[in-house]
């Protein structure tokens, strides 16, 4: 089959998310018609981590921000290019792409096309309500146009029920490794992996890390770089790694001992995930996305406040017994609920029940 995946953000879990399914599906014909908005790479950097075949266009309109005339501008730009292109089977990526490419689907009777939110816009926490009421009835209203809504989790497939709009859901999925680190480290490091921004929390986090600024048991470390200006970081108990290669954030990853997350919001979290397969005891802020991928006393902890996430990692750090059972549980969990090969399967059944119709 050929698949066309659009994409505003080429950036992110959102490339991580169809890089895995390019690689689980190598039958298919992959072509991806991408925004420009990277973090710190460059195009040509993100495209060669797909593998070979994939092929590449620019969307050169597209914005992330609401913006009438960009967004005509990019319906008009993306319509040109499915008259001209005919796939078998469309997969929209991200609420941008959702909404402009259900819309342009309508106009042109198509009816191959699913949407996958990955973290949609109505569940962001740094708007405030009337945005976030625009932006639900936006997915409705689009969820009218054309194509069926696939969620790449249980929490993101209920937050959509809330606003009622019908969908199913696949869990998201990574390349399976054997490559497990169990023995603890002295100090204890405690890590998280992502780009320094609103939705991962990053005040929370450098607020936990002061709390243990004096606690020589533990070590923070942030996997990543970003927006730190505003935020107090300068603590000896952490470091902020900044932007490293893809090999480069597995090898950290692997030394950690627990992984912590401050977001607000989330998709379900590829670097939770990851995290997961290299068999780390989580300890997640309750929110969309991170709420799949952890039970508390199982595989780890969810908390609510400041103070929960430091009562936590304190009982943990005087229990590194339970720390590497919660570690292999994690793995356990990652092994049966995300492997790439399963969601890729998953997703070309998809296809092709909606190939056949167009």
């Amino acid at each position: 089959m050929k698949i066309l995946h659009v994409v505003e953000p080429f950036s992110s879990g959102i490339v991580t998310f169809i890089i895995n399914i390019t690689k689980s599906q190598p039958d298919n014909e992959h072509v991806i018609f991408h925004g420009k908005r990277t973090t710190n790479d460059k195009i040509k950097s993100v495209r060669n981590r797909f593998p070979k075949g994939v092929k590449f266009f620019v969307w050169r309109n597209v914005v992330r921000s609401i913006n009438p005339i960009k967004d005509i501008r990019a319906g008009i730009e993306l319509y040109r290019f499915l008259s001209s292109n005919k796939f078998d089977a469309i997969h929209l990526h991200s609420s941008k792409a959702g909404f402009i490419g259900r819309l342009v689907g309508r106009i042109l009777g198509l009816t191959n096309i699913i949407y996958t939110p990955n973290g949609a816009s109505f569940l962001r926490q740094d708007i405030n309500y009337i945005s976030k009421r625009v932006y639900s009835q936006l997915e409705l209203i689009a969820s009218k146009f054309s194509g069926k809504v696939v969620c790449c989790g249980k929490s993101e497939s209920d937050a959509f029920n809330t606003i009622g709009v019908k969908n199913s859901y696949i869990n998201n999925g990574i390349e399976l490794t054997e490559n497990v680190n169990t023995v603890i480290n002295s100090p204890l490091i405690i890590g998280t992996v992502g780009i320094i921004t609103e939705q991962k929390n990053p005040r929370l986090f450098f607020e936990i890390v002061e709390h243990f600024k004096n606690d020589k048991r533990i070590f923070f470390k942030w996997i990543g770089d970003g927006e730190k200006q505003n935020i107090k970081y300068d603590f000896n108990n952490v470091t902020i790694t900044g932007w490293l290669s893809e090999q480069e954030l597995k090898d950290e990853l692997i030394q950690l001992d627990l992984y912590l997350s401050t977001s607000l919001w989330e998709g379900q979290p590829f670097a939770v995930i990851e995290a997961m397969n290299y068999g780390k005891c989580l300890v997640l802020n309750k929110c969309v996305g991170n709420i799949d991928l952890v039970t508390n006393e199982e595989n780890g902890y969810l908390f609510e406040t400041k103070d929960e996430a430091i009562n936590v990692i304190t009982n943990l750090i005087e229990s590194p017994a339970k720390i590497q059972a919660m570690g292999v549980n994690s793995k356990k969990r990652c092994e049966s609920n995300h492997n790439f090969k399963t969601m890729g399967d998953l997703y070309n059944k998809v296809y092709e029940s909606i190939a056949v119709k167009n």
